[in-house]
């Protein structure tokens, strides 16, 4: 069992790691919260019409309607969520092996 001396430098090993990990979180809400003047340069319309059509598709899909759907898949079932996963990494384990 743990002494108090090694659960107590744990629990400040983890309270640091904490802070770091918020600190790290904080930069990054602010850097997309206020997007670089670089990355405005380079969403203007390039000329090639291929590109300009695949960044209006990826700018129309509803990425966090569709994140909202699958947490609230996984939370209804749960059971069949881990199924699913352990059959799709069957499937990539075997493509894998070849």
């Amino acid at each position: 069992m743990p002494t108090k001396a090694e659960l107590e430098a744990e629990l400040k090993h983890l309270k640091a790691e904490l802070e770091a990990t918020r600190a790290v979180q904080t930069a990054v809400e602010d850097t997309v919260a206020s997007p670089a003047p670089a990355a405005s340069a380079s969403a203007a319309p390039s000329g090639d019409p291929f590109l300009n059509a695949v960044e209006e598709v990826i700018a129309d899909i509803p990425l966090q309607e569709m994140l909202d759907e699958v947490e609230g898949a996984i939370a209804d079932n749960p059971k069949l969520s881990f199924l699913g996963a352990l059959a799709v990494g069957v499937i990539i384990g075997h493509a894998l092996g070849r």
